[in-house]
């Protein structure tokens, strides 16, 4: 699926349309920071600055749906929901999607953060609804592939730390004992609820990955992740 430019029709109107868009900036944003290193987010500055710029505006008051390519095998139902667009969401200059697994996140994310939509991908493509379209972005690479993969196995008793993960929590245990004796205040304002919660539920010493990871209530992936994000949030306080 070659995507250089897509036209996203939405029932929200432009109003509403602009408030997700922006909500949506801000959540990837603190998504990023809270998956990436500064030093990691520098070295994938290049595809970054490639994603698409999202343009909201109110649907083309004389665009009929006989003007676009619907589907002939969902032409009513795709015309019905056409003519009830209120506004349209356009990203041009969409970078090669197998470079830039950033881009697909980005378009995953925001898509799920809608309702129903139906997307032009422009150059005479098909119509499509959004979940249609969100089953082909699975043939791509996401920006997830490019996280390290960490693994959380059922700890053994044991008189010290048997995985690795353990290790970057007796670390972060270790930060926090630091940061308590020098009666600095831990500000997570500007991070994500997630960060939040690593934090809450470390607040309680001696807690090892398995016992974190239930309390927590975030998938593994995520613990994993976040646990070493936590960690460098930590020492740079």
């Amino acid at each position: 699926m070659m995507v250089r430019t897509l036209y996203i029709y939405s029932w929200l109107s432009e109003r509403e349309l602009k408030k997700v868009v922006l909500a949506f900036q801000e959540h990837f944003d603190l998504w990023l920071g809270d998956h990436f290193s500064e030093s990691e987010l520098t070295q994938y500055e290049n595809l970054l600055d490639d994603l698409a710029f999202m343009d909201v505006q109110p649907k083309i008051a004389d665009l009929l749906p006989e003007d676009l390519n619907l589907d002939q095998n969902e032409y009513l139902k795709q015309q019905a929901f056409f003519e009830g667009c209120q506004s349209t969401v356009s990203l041009e200059n969409i970078p090669y999607l197998p470079m830039n697994p950033f881009q697909v996140t980005y378009l995953k994310m925001f898509l799920e953060r809608l309702g129903e939509v139906l997307i032009d991908c422009g150059d005479e493509a098909i119509l499509q609804f959004k979940n249609n379209f969100l089953q082909k972005l699975t043939g791509y690479k996401d920006a997830e592939n490019l996280l390290p993969k960490v693994y959380i196995q059922t700890p053994v008793v044991s008189k010290g730390p048997s995985h690795p993960i353990d290790f970057i929590i007796l670390d972060i245990y270790k930060e926090l004992s630091r940061i308590k004796s020098k009666s600095i205040a831990i500000n997570l304002e500007d991070y994500s609820d997630k960060i939040k919660k690593i934090y809450e539920v470390m607040k309680e010493d001696g807690l090892d990955s398995n016992s974190l990871l239930i309390k927590s209530g975030l998938n593994a992936k995520d613990f994993g992740d976040l646990i070493e994000r936590f960690k460098f949030i930590l020492k740079k306080i």
